[in-house]
């Protein structure tokens, strides 16, 4: 490792995925600003690729998910590395990051807010060949998303839940899990999370879902 190197890297621990060195992946990926060294430093990232991001690869790529010929660097650059994608900074704060463990989940609770962004970066549903999840707090209680349908549990029509934000926490045990707070007024915010609310919801507001 050069000297010119050494600020990109926290660790010296090596070694190759499909003939490539993952410190040049990992380099790659800060040189072109899909990780930051301050939000993923290396000794964290290798730690998400050797428990989550290899596997799935090899995963998705047995079950005839992706193209045989789909390389693990293209994969991960399809990925965004395992990082979140379209939360920029100048406009969204990070209030909270960390994985779900009993520890955090209090931490969790008492932090997220009505027009909350979550993010969760390392999960798969088994169906799918991509990584990451999403959601939006439409209160401060309860959250929404859309887990996907081909499981059995929902139908196409039919994908979307709501839980109260303990229940959702849960749900991604051991995953790693992001809260972005759009850098705006509370009331934008809360018309955000009311909008998302009427549109993959309630067209009234209330906790059983209609008008969809």
């Amino acid at each position: 490792m050069s000297a010119s190197e050494t600020n990109y890297f926290d660790s010296n621990e090596s070694y190759t995925r499909d003939g490539i060195e993952i410190t040049a992946i990992y380099k790659k990926a800060i040189d072109d600003k899909v990780l930051s060294i301050e939000s993923y430093a290396y000794s964290a990232w290798i730690q998400l690729e050797k428990t989550f991001l290899w596997p799935n690869y090899m995963q998705v790529k047995e079950e005839g998910l992706i193209e045989q010929t789909t390389t693990y660097e293209k994969w991960l650059q399809d990925n965004n590395y395992g990082a979140v994608a379209g939360f920029d900074t100048d406009k969204f704060e990070v209030v909270r990051q960390g994985r779900t463990t009993a520890y955090n989940k209090a931490k969790f609770v008492n932090t997220i807010q009505k027009g909350d962004f979550v993010v969760v970066s390392g999960v798969r549903e088994p169906w799918a060949p991509f990584i990451g999840h999403a959601a939006i707090a439409t209160t401060d209680n309860w959250i929404l998303d859309m887990p996907g349908y081909k499981d059995g549990v929902y139908t196409q029509k039919d994908n979307n839940r709501q839980l109260q934000k303990g229940a959702w926490f849960d749900k991604y045990k051991s995953a790693w899990t992001t809260v972005y707070r759009l850098k705006t007024s509370k009331q934008v915010r809360n018309n955000i999370a009311d909008w998302a609310d009427w549109r993959y919801w309630s067209s009234s507001h209330g906790l059983k879902k209609i008008g969809m």
